[in-house]
């Protein structure tokens, strides 16, 4: 009965900050968008530990689950440190490392972390969570480029050059 509280709080709080985040963008300014990105990070991270942690059962799946779980926090922090300076502001599009290759690297990152999750934590609850949270990033993806569009012309382009996740 636990568990079905946890995944529940937890599917909120990944819903909610999802359904947020693409407005927060063009809503907050960027002191505020920082805040709210730093406490609703938090708030999906010690929701998700809590439920991996109460569903976790060691398989041998877990070994490639958490080489892919590695290789998506490099590829985040890769990401994050190409696009720094116009993370929260949308100041230009980003061409150059990963983002000459792939529109949205940082969500690919993440997309492959909940696919090493779901090898890492074979469960019901984790699958369903990391369903609803790679469903939600891809939604993101399109949301923010509908802004991108809109803010720079020249991104028209820039997509029928990369590709959007891989």
């Amino acid at each position: 009965m636990n568990n079905i509280i946890l995944f529940i709080i937890s599917i909120i709080v990944l819903i909610v900050f999802s359904l947020i985040d693409p407005l927060s963008h063009r809503k907050f300014r960027k002191i505020p968008n920082l805040i709210f990105h730093v406490i609703g990070i938090s708030l999906l991270l010690i929701s998700l530990a809590f439920l991996i942690v109460s569903e976790f059962k060691f398989t041998f799946l877990i070994y490639p689950g958490i080489f892919l779980i590695v290789a998506s926090l490099f590829l985040i922090l890769i990401s994050y440190i190409q696009i720094k300076k116009h993370f929260l502001t949308a100041k230009g599009i980003v061409k150059t490392g990963l983002y000459k290759y792939i529109r949205h690297p940082m969500y690919s990152g993440i997309v492959l972390f909940f696919i090493g999750l779901i090898l890492a934590v074979p469960s019901f609850y984790v699958f369903v969570y990391s369903l609803v949270a790679i469903l939600l990033m891809i939604w993101q993806a399109y949301e923010e480029e509908k802004f991108l569009f809109k803010k720079f012309p020249e991104y028209k382009k820039y997509k029928k050059e990369t590709g959007m996740f891989f």
